[in-house]
């Protein structure tokens, strides 16, 4: 009879507290309880020989970044028993809260382990609190097989509080204790903080240490619209206009968030398009920015204006 493990570590010192799990009566009825526990402990980084895991391994929850990888002894003797498996990974932004969910379907077991977890930034601070639940199903097709039994999660896990860039390993151990484990790794990061920072650079004058802050932050959240969006204006205050119209587009078709990057991006393309003597191109990029109906920092009113009159750029000593 098969026994199903979980074991939690973070990569950050904690206390050697743990708590006890049974499993659900669907899967495994003769099975006392608790069959494994829930262990705290500190683990080193994501190894190098870990993979990029599922179609989408950097997703975006508010805020933050999870980057998701995996490892797994291929090797083994064992691993057929467990290849074969599906990953899937979802960010629900129709709730409140953009919850993250997560499962990995071990086919050939017939059992899904997944959770979900929502990640919330401590304001004021570097850290991240990590709230795990019970997996629950967004209303999308992600080909979870509702007829394979999901592993319980405990229902008494307090939150988790790390640091932003900190590591989170889940050892799944299918097979029982001591056999092939798969080690799931969540690295949590606030691009939020490094987005603050560039704008204090910026705000400061200092465009050069600001472009690089943005840079990073797009190097870790590559579909963050934020990021691109103060690169482009950058470039735009540095006369590289190219540069700065593919950022601004960038940001156009990346994440969204937040929402203004959109309406101001369509009003700074217009602004080079007026620099650079296309009226026409300018004039939709306004009628671009006015559909968008988001006044914020009077967008609307700036992009009625520039539809009347072209921008004139003010150069800088």
């Amino acid at each position: 009879m098969l026994k199903y493990f979980l074991v939690f570590s973070l990569a950050v010192p904690l206390c050697g507290h743990c708590q006890s799990y049974a499993h659900s009566p669907s899967i495994l009825t003769a099975l006392p309880a608790p069959l494994s526990r829930l262990l705290y402990g500190s683990t080193s980084a994501i190894p190098s020989t870990a993979h990029a895991e599922g179609w989408s391994h950097l997703i975006k929850a508010n805020g933050v970044v999870i980057d998701l990888f995996e490892s797994e002894a291929l090797s083994s003797p064992e691993f057929d028993e467990i290849e074969g498996w599906s990953v899937h990974s979802w960010v629900d932004r129709n709730r409140p809260g953009h919850v993250f969910h997560y499962f990995i379907q071990y086919d050939r077991l017939n059992v899904v382990f997944g959770y979900d977890l929502l990640v919330e930034p401590v304001q004021g601070t570097d850290e991240i609190r990590c709230t795990f639940s019970a997996l629950t199903d967004p209303e999308i097709n992600w080909h979870r097989d509702k007829d394979i039994p999901v592993v319980v999660f405990p229902t008494d896990l307090a939150p988790l509080v790390m640091k932003s860039g900190d590591t989170i390993a889940i050892t799944t151990l299918p097979l029982g204790q001591g056999r092939i484990p798969v080690i799931h790794y969540l690295r949590l990061t606030r691009t939020d903080l490094t987005i603050a920072k560039g704008e204090q650079l910026m705000t400061r004058g200092n465009e050069t240490e600001a472009l690089a802050e943005f840079q990073s932050a797009l190097d870790s959240d590559p579909r963050s619209s934020v990021a691109s969006y103060r690169i482009g204006e950058i470039l735009l205050r540095q006369h590289d206009y190219q540069a700065s119209v593919n950022a601004f587009r960038d940001s156009l078709r990346e994440d969204g968030d937040p929402s203004w990057t959109k309406v101001w991006s369509h009003i700074q393309m217009g602004k080079i398009f007026d620099i650079t003597g296309q009226r026409d191109r300018a004039v939709n990029e306004y009628q671009l920015a006015l559909q968008t109906k988001d006044n914020t920092r009077g967008a609307i009113q700036e992009a009625q204006h520039l539809l009347s009159e072209p921008y004139l750029e003010q150069r800088r000593e």
